[in-house]
């Protein structure tokens, strides 16, 4: 009676989101009956949850080995050796219980395996099965779009794209690829008629005002670019004041710097994120470890956002202004560049106002063999987006002490840095609560 009510807390801390709690929980009971499935099974999803793929898989397979023909188990274990990174040795698992049992979560599982591989025309094979299985499997069908687009088959990526969107024509999610590809085809009225019929039902997508941005930057509408992005009225670049706890705003970001450096981890997946050739710090909260930093920078930061929402047009239907979120907080990363690191072409969905900090500069930035080399760029998405015409841009100097602000719809990279050293920034976004 005990230990189902102790499940119970842990199944319903879960669902409060307390993880950590629901974890001692688990283990507690694991302390005295390390075979109680029904905990184990607890634990695992709870550390799956938090994306520790590898942890959770080692506590499966011990579980998998007494009971090695048990298809759940063989798609369980396989299914979080891939999510951590582990096509290759999840495949033989996956395809196991895919013979044992032709499911629906199988055929997927060995599908996402296969295409991790490169195996595109199995995995093309094992999304269809699973089609036949759920023929309104959108899961699927993106799947399917996502190999023909890898391919190089626009038109049948188009084609998958397009009958995703017919399954879930009120769903905002099932649209961006779909915009792509008619961007990528040199279709941007195509596009804008679809971000138009998103905003309908979504009328504050920062995704959408991006991707109509591109559309409308392609048709030539001078008058609606200029609208949606005036860069001298919405990208500023406004001075940092400093902490009264420093002497100077140059010993603010030494401090800024080594703790940047040496008290955050990095982002264990950088390879989802904009940042190449550097790294980004892990989490939402850039100053977990040290509240009175934090507090420091939020006083800064606030400063900076009042004078920049001074700035913003009076126009209640302007992008910026139908974003603005009526409750608001603000998350945080460090972003770390290395000789030729950049962030790719990227905008920040989900989030209404964004801003980088300039912390330090790499010795020689002035001097690279490129001069923009290092800056920032804001008005142009990925090229394949821009087949008809490149965008007007405004590029910016980094200038250590500064914040760059802007809204979260517009588009923008830097350009690969040249000098030696390290170029290491703050970003934050402002998003609803």
């Amino acid at each position: 009676m005990t230990t189902h009510y102790t499940i119970r807390e842990a199944q319903a801390l879960l669902k409060a989101g307390r993880h950590i709690q629901a974890e001692v929980v688990c283990r507690g009971i694991l302390g005295n009956e390390p075979d109680n499935i029904a905990v184990l099974n607890c634990l695992i999803s709870i550390i799956a949850m938090d994306e520790r793929y590898e942890e959770a898989a080692s506590y499966l397979e011990p579980v998998l080995r007494r009971d090695p023909e048990n298809p759940d188990l063989l798609l369980g274990y396989g299914r979080l050796l891939r999510l951590a990174k582990r096509a290759g040795d999840a495949l033989p698992y996956l395809r196991k219980a895919f013979t044992l049992r032709k499911s629906h979560p199988g055929c997927i599982e060995l599908g996402y395996a296969l295409a991790n591989q490169g195996l595109f025309d199995e995995a093309c094979t094992v999304f269809n099965q699973a089609l036949e299985l759920n023929p309104a499997c959108r899961v699927s069908i993106k799947q399917l779009g996502h190999i023909a687009r890898v391919k190089g088959d626009l038109d049948k990526a188009s084609q998958y794209y397009e009958k995703s969107t017919k399954l879930a024509p009120g769903d905002i999610n099932s649209y961006p690829e779909l915009i792509e590809m008619r961007l990528m085809a040199g279709k941007p009225q195509s596009a804008l008629d679809l971000c138009e019929k998103c905003l309908q039902f979504e009328p504050a997508s920062t995704a959408m005002f991006g991707f109509k941005y591109i559309a409308l930057s392609e048709l030539e509408n001078t008058q609606g670019v200029n609208y949606m992005l005036d860069p001298e009225r919405l990208i500023r670049t406004i001075a940092a004041s400093c902490p009264p706890s420093f002497d100077s705003i140059q010993d603010f970001n030494s401090y800024l710097a080594h703790y940047i450096l040496n008290n955050t981890e990095k982002c264990p997946k950088q390879e989802n994120y904009a940042t190449k050739g550097g790294w980004q710090t892990e989490g939402l909260n850039l100053f977990d470890q040290n509240k009175q930093l934090g507090d420091a920078v939020a006083s800064m930061l606030n400063k900076v956002l009042a004078e920049y929402i001074s700035y913003l047009p009076d126009d209640p239907e302007h992008p910026v202004n139908k974003c603005r979120p009526s409750l608001q907080r603000i998350i945080s990363w460090g972003v770390v560049l290395d000789r030729h690191g950049h962030q790719t072409p990227h905008i920040h969905p989900g989030s209404w106002l964004s801003c980088v900090y300039y912390i330090q500069l790499p010795e020689g930035f002035d001097s690279q063999p490129e001069p923009d080399a290092g800056y920032i760029v804001f008005g142009e998405g990925d090229h394949l987006l821009h087949p008809l015409h490149k965008p007007a841009t405004k590029v910016i100097k980094p200038v250590e002490g500064y914040f760059i602000m802007f809204p979260s719809y517009v588009w923008h990279h830097t350009i690969p840095l040249l000098s030696g050293g390290q170029r290491i920034s703050m970003a934050f976004d402002v998003v609803g609560k």
